[in-house]
């Protein structure tokens, strides 16, 4: 499980780092859930991206390709995702949010981007349905 941990600390260092190199970040890391560890160990974690086929993604499937080390990836479209879902399939992925923040008695605004990595199973209560 300790192994686990640092591969993942190290790749989302590596893929924060490509995303925005000389942007000033501050993080926060979560692992809320561990029992499903085994079951990504032993699954095909699919990848979901815009465009596979971008210029971008290339970049970004050379960060997973080098390393991500704790099971078998497939990138994919978020349009296919659905396809992929099965009670032995893992996913990871990445949302942006961009937040404004405007104080217009002070004649300010600000605008941050919140980016969320997420490494996840389906629930098993999606195929009793």
């Amino acid at each position: 499980m300790k192994s686990y941990g640092n591969h993942c600390n190290r790749f989302l260092a590596c893929l924060a780092l490509s995303t925005a190199p000389f942007t000033p970040a501050f993080a926060q890391f979560e692992i809320s859930h561990t029992d499903g560890i085994a079951d990504i160990k032993s699954s095909t974690t699919y990848i979901p991206m815009k465009d596979t086929n971008s210029d971008i993604a290339a970049k970004y499937k050379d960060v997973f390709r080098k390393y991500w080390k704790f099971s078998k990836i497939q990138f994919i479209k978020y349009d296919d995702l659905g396809k992929y879902i099965t009670p032995t399939s893992s996913f990871f992925t990445m949302e942006k949010e961009v937040i404004k923040q405007t104080d217009e008695q002070f004649h300010w605004s600000d605008k941050f981007n919140e980016i969320y990595f997420e490494l996840w199973l389906p629930d098993e209560k999606f195929f009793k349905i």
